[in-house]
């Protein structure tokens, strides 16, 4: 998981249309992903997830049976778009910061090129 940003203009969308779109599209491809929203306001929409790391493997199998102890250890990852008015045209712009996957921020950027 690393720290990624994303910004997408959309000279032609209103605020509330990339919305409606963002969380069309988006809001399964991250429950997939393990995220859920947690927030949600006129311009900004949270997603959070809870994950255990691939290296706890080998804690858990080398010092079983008190390796079951690092099954305690989560982190969290936080997904966080904002849309708002673009000042330079009568669009909008979506704007997408976070912890994620590579995969993930791979489909995100995916769409920038788009």
């Amino acid at each position: 998981m690393k720290y990624f940003d994303f910004e997408h203009e959309s000279p032609t969308k209103s605020p509330d249309a990339l919305r409606r779109e963002f969380l069309a599209n988006w809001t399964n491809n991250l429950a997939d992903w393990g995220y859920s929203i947690t927030s949600q306001s006129e311009d900004a929409i949270t997603f959070h997830r809870k994950y255990r790391s691939w290296w706890l493997a080998v804690p858990i199998i080398l010092l079983f049976p008190i390796g079951l102890l690092a099954l305690l250890i989560t982190s969290e990852a936080t997904i966080t778009a904002i849309i708002e008015p673009d000042d330079d045209s009568d669009g909008s712009v979506l704007m997408v910061n976070g912890r994620a996957p590579r995969r993930l921020r791979k489909e995100f950027a995916r769409l920038k090129t788009a």
